[in-house]
């Protein structure tokens, strides 16, 4: 799978993500509703599901009252955050 091998490039920052998550009890799905929600950078958060499931999913999300903020140990290279520059699509 293409995406696949252009990600593994990236995979310390997975692994941080994912650690953080894991340290905090966090939910990724939970925890990325709520963050885009709360910034105040975002004025609107539009979601896609594909099917029934995944929707009720996005409708019971778990609300953290204190959201710790991720940060990584370095800048996040553009061609991670930017799905424009993503080559394998």
């Amino acid at each position: 799978n293409n995406n696949e091998i252009y990600f593994n490039k990236f995979q310390k920052y997975f692994d941080q993500w994912f650690e953080f998550l894991k340290i905090n009890q966090y939910d990724p799905i939970d925890y990325c509703i709520q963050f885009a929600i709360k910034s105040s950078s975002i004025d609107k958060v539009v979601l896609g599901v594909d099917n029934f499931s995944q929707f009720k999913r996005l409708l019971n999300y778990k609300n953290y009252k204190l959201l710790k903020k991720f940060e990584l140990s370095q800048p996040v290279p553009n061609n991670l955050i930017n799905p424009s520059l993503w080559d394998f699509l």
